[in-house]
């Protein structure tokens, strides 16, 4: 009877081995493949980091989210957040999940995915499960706001990610104390809310 163990040049032990790295090359192959550019992700994901508590975007924010696994690089991390790069799926899941399990309620994690992942142009936007009637009512009063400061400096709709646009609007509705449509904007408020959501893309008036 044939030795069939000719048939093979290395041990068991070196077959199991280069089997694994085999198996650990292409599952990283399939991570790379499903990581992937999309536009405005990473303005939803940073909107998602501060309605979870996460620290503005720095080295803080930076340093908590590569915490989170020991395979996440400075560099992959810090692209996630500025660069619309996408992460594999199950790094999308991992980041989500913590993320969502500092919000109130039962938020859908996989339709917190999809959202970062495609935006309120053709998912249905989360924020709305956890806003509260109050922020309701102020959002409705950022959404005028936010269209008179875009039709009055002519910024093109779509030079701008509106959720991340909406969020700001109202995070300055606050923090001008206005937590009421009823409440009389004034002309000083407008400006403000103008550069803190749009910067220097708003024209000097």
């Amino acid at each position: 009877m044939a030795d069939v163990t000719s048939l093979y040049g290395d041990s068991s032990s070196e077959r199991f081995e280069k089997r694994r790295q085999a198996r650990a090359e292409s599952f990283s192959k399939a991570e790379g493949e499903a990581s992937q550019l999309r536009p405005g992700f990473s303005a939803r994901l940073n909107m998602l980091c501060s309605l979870s508590g996460e620290r503005e975007l720095g080295r803080g924010r930076l340093e908590d989210l590569c915490d989170l696994n020991p395979n996440w690089s400075h560099s992959n991390v810090q692209a996630w957040l500025t660069s619309d790069w996408v992460p594999g799926a199950r790094d999308l899941d991992m980041l989500v999940r913590f993320l969502c399990g500092s919000l109130e309620g039962k938020p859908d994690t996989r339709l917190w995915e999809a959202f970062l992942l495609f935006g309120s142009e053709h998912v249905a936007n989360p924020l709305l499960d956890i806003a509260s009637a109050s922020d309701a009512e102020l959002t409705d009063l950022a959404s005028e706001v936010l269209l008179e400061i875009t039709r009055d400096h002519r910024i093109a709709p779509n030079s701008y990610d509106i959720d991340q646009a909406l969020a700001d609007t109202v995070s300055a509705l606050k923090d001008l104390n206005v937590s009421s449509p009823r409440e009389e904007l004034q002309a000083g408020h407008r400006r403000v809310i103008a550069t803190r959501v749009f910067g220097s893309r708003v024209s000097r008036r």
